[in-house]
């Protein structure tokens, strides 16, 4: 008997990355007294553009070979949301993770570049990362000391808004 695929839940961990050394005027780096702390990838950072995008594509290829690794099969409908546990009780904003969930979300649904014919990281798990193929829940933080510090994406199969789990936006339905 086979398992069902509808429903079904997966973690898939998303790599931090090591903050940029705060400047002062002039270029010098600021002495700390304490080494920085891996985090999720924010776009407050001000860094050159290609070492944004380094930082993106890192984490797109990293959530490409977890998903391959955790079987994840192909789908009509993804449900995603990503999840933060820094480990302490700092302050922290749901908003900076959009910098590290957009890649992530990428990397499951990006299929090949129609103009160029060149290939993008991605799975093509589902068609699109729009809408009508995946809903993406907000993000989660996960406060306190209890948690290890770390940052995964969950994916389900299907769609947790809809009965049945199959997807239907509005135009989808039959008129009356």
């Amino acid at each position: 008997m086979t398992e069902p695929i509808l429903g079904r839940v997966f973690e898939l961990d998303v790599p931090l990355v090591l903050p940029p050394q705060p400047r002062r005027r002039g270029g010098k780096a600021v002495n700390r007294t304490r080494p920085p702390r891996l985090c999720p990838y924010n776009l407050n950072w001000k860094l050159h553009w290609a070492k944004h995008a380094e930082h993106k594509r890192v984490i797109a290829e990293a959530v490409t070979w977890r998903a391959r690794a955790a079987r994840i099969p192909k789908a009509d409908h993804l449900t995603v949301q990503l999840h933060w546990a820094p480990g302490d009780n700092t302050s922290a904003d749901t908003d900076n993770l959009a910098a590290s969930a957009k890649p992530a979300y990428d990397a499951l649904a990006r299929p090949t570049r129609k103009s160029t014919g060149a290939q993008w990281t991605g799975l093509q798990l589902v068609p699109d990362d729009s809408p009508r193929y995946m809903t993406k829940l907000g993000a989660v933080i996960h406060p306190g000391p209890q948690h290890t510090r770390r940052l995964w994406l969950t994916v389900q199969i299907g769609c947790v808004c809809c009965p049945g789990g199959d997807h239907q936006l509005e135009e989808d339905l039959p008129g009356e």
